[in-house]
């Protein structure tokens, strides 16, 4: 999975939609109220509200002659909340089937198509496919800089969607001079205590992190974990994302019951926000497994690891190479317990996959 970047998101206003709204043959606008339900949803982190809500409404714009812009809409606004429950194949196609539209309606060169089109790499990313995700992204950037300008906060999303693809394609130097580049922005923009660049900070932490730089990592780290907690509350999945990451960075130096405690509170917030099945519920199952194993704890590892491994498979694909990072862990965890044959088949299964997978 991607580094998460930072999404740049509109301030819209609230129309309620009462019980006995109208249907969609009745009135066009009730795509745009649905819309509109399903964002403050988002906005709350009611993820399965919002699904539902935009699924209506893309259903309502389909049938109710709302016209090929609000279609679009309500294609991007399902697409993205998908994308935000791991149903990443399902928001690819939606954010295709929305840039064509736009692209039809508008030209290439509007701000609704740049949106799509960094959507559309963004989704690729999310699937592993980040050669196809790159131009993309660059493409939206270079198309929002015309647009908006160099110093917009929609120029500094495409900053940081570069910087995450570039960092998945191991180009790390670029990958730390686009996160700064969008932190500087969303600082100047936003001031330093909004959530966008609390989201900078932590994608720059998680790439120092990659390059052994830690001790500049934690207070970035921290960092974004207070301002999201202070912007969120104590229970929204961005939270639950520092928790996560701060979580490792103590793992790693042996701080490993402090990590345990941060670890265990993040896993309530994601099963509660997103379900058991997504990928950010995988990802917390793991570091658990992972920060046992360094506790000496491998036969308590081995139902987390397990649960991980499970997952990712289901949500992303066999073949994806966020499952590959999986198998070596679960099967260290198999081998610290013993279970050598087996732990052999999955490092066999990440070779294979790891074979194919780089840059694809």
């Amino acid at each position: 999975m991607l580094p998460v970047a930072a999404i740049a998101t509109l301030a819209l206003l609230w129309v309620w939609v009462p019980a006995n709204a109208p249907s969609a043959a009745q009135s066009p606008s009730a795509a745009r109220e649905l819309r509109l339900a399903a964002q403050k949803a988002d906005s709350e982190g009611k993820y399965a509200e919002a699904e539902r809500l935009s699924r209506d409404a893309l259903k309502s714009a389909e049938s109710g002659g709302a016209g090929d812009e609000q279609l679009a809409a309500a294609c991007y606004q399902l697409a993205e909340v998908l994308r935000k429950l791991g149903k990443y194949q399902e928001a690819e196609a939606l954010h295709r089937r929305a840039l064509a539209i736009r692209q039809k309606l508008f030209g290439a060169e509007n701000a609704d198509a740049a949106a799509s089109i960094n959507a559309v790499a963004l989704s690729l990313g999310h699937l592993g496919r980040y050669q196809e995700a790159l131009p993309l992204a660059e493409r939206a950037l270079a198309l929002r800089e015309k647009l908006f300008g160099a110093e917009s906060r929609f120029a500094a999303e495409s900053h940081s969607n570069i910087a995450a693809i570039s960092q998945s394609l191991g180009d790390l130097p670029r990958a730390e001079s686009e996160f700064k580049r969008a932190l500087a922005i969303n600082g100047k923009l936003q001031g330093p205590q909004q959530p966008a660049p609390a989201a900078d900070m932590n994608n720059l932490a998680l790439l120092y992190r990659a390059q052994g730089r830690d001790i500049e990592a934690e207070p970035l780290l921290r960092r974004a974990l207070a301002l999201r907690e202070q912007a969120f509350g104590r229970n929204h999945p961005d939270v639950a994302m520092s928790l996560n990451n701060l979580a490792a960075l103590l793992s790693s130096r042996g701080e490993t019951r402090q990590a345990d405690a941060l670890l265990q509170r993040a896993l309530v917030i994601f099963e509660a926000s997103f379900g058991p099945q997504h990928p950010q519920v995988g990802n917390t199952l793991n570091s658990i497994a992972m920060n046992y194993l360094a506790m000496g704890r491998a036969a308590d590892a081995e139902a987390p690891a397990r649960r991980s491994l499970a997952v990712f498979e289901a949500a992303l694909g066999a073949q994806h190479p966020h499952v590959a990072a999986v198998l070596v862990n679960c099967a260290g965890v198999l081998r610290a317990n013993g279970k050598l044959e087996e732990a052999r088949g999955m490092e066999a299964r990440a070779a294979a996959i790891r074979a194919v997978a780089p840059g694809r």
